[in-house]
């Protein structure tokens, strides 16, 4: 479920996807964003044992609608857990490649690969992911599966909805669910929620959004590693 020179591991990353990847691709733009949040959770878990996370990625999209690029976040799955249960990775290292395009003038969609690494670990963690995802105005729905989550042999699947209004020229409303269902969480199924606000300062993307989410009390972690209890997140970003 996890996910220093940071900016060389990027894009070296990065960079070998769209070469064998993107190659012969002429017309393409290259992105990156830097983020700093207060927790990184991931579908209503943290992946910082509740601490502030530093992250960030770069993109390089080709105008044929193929797209490719790395992501990082330091992460701690070890701070509360027991010497014996330690995972020893301090970094996640997000690998993926997908395509965009369009259905109609005002509907449009994705396929992504994702490959999820943790150097460093003492048990490998790392497994694969694909996604499927529809755009209508300001409206993303998304299928995520992994057959192999976490490298546990469990199977894993995601949907989600999310959507964004603007409430002024400076100001978004930012909404969020998604259902985590499949072998790898059989027992305990479970909705994560968001809802926020966000703005730009300074060329500085800035939210505060609540996160929640419907799992069982007894199986709420409070603190520490895998932290899942209701929270406020606060998250600066800037793009580049």
């Amino acid at each position: 479920m996890s996910k220093f020179n940071t900016n060389r591991i990027l894009k070296a990353s990065c960079f070998a996807v769209v070469a064998a990847m993107l190659a012969p691709t002429v017309a393409a733009e290259v992105t990156g964003n830097i983020d700093l949040t207060s927790d990184y959770r991931f579908r209503g878990v943290s992946q910082s044992a509740g601490k502030i996370a530093l992250q960030g990625g770069i993109e390089y999209a080709a105008d044929s609608g193929f797209f490719a690029g790395a992501w990082a976040s330091t992460i701690d799955f070890d701070k509360g857990a027991p010497v014996e249960d330690h995972v020893n990775a301090d970094l996640e290292l997000d690998l993926y490649l997908g395509y965009a395009g369009s259905i109609s003038e005002t509907l449009d969609y994705d396929v992504t690969f994702y490959r999820y690494n943790y150097p460093g670990d003492d048990v490998s963690q790392d497994y694969n992911e694909i996604s499927i995802g529809l755009e209508f105005s300001d409206i993303r729905l998304a299928y995520w599966y992994a057959n192999d989550y976490g490298n546990s042999g469990d199977n894993l699947s995601y949907t989600e909805a999310n959507y964004s209004y603007a409430l002024s020229d400076d100001w978004s409303l930012d909404l969020h669910a998604g259902y985590n269902f499949g072998d790898a969480v059989e027992d305990y199924e479970y909705v994560d929620y968001s809802i926020g606000l966000s703005t730009e300062i300074s060329g500085i993307e800035v939210s505060v959004a609540w996160l929640g989410s419907d799992i069982a009390s007894e199986d709420i972690v409070s603190k520490n590693a895998w932290k899942s209890k209701d929270t406020l997140l606060l998250s600066a970003s800037y793009s580049f």
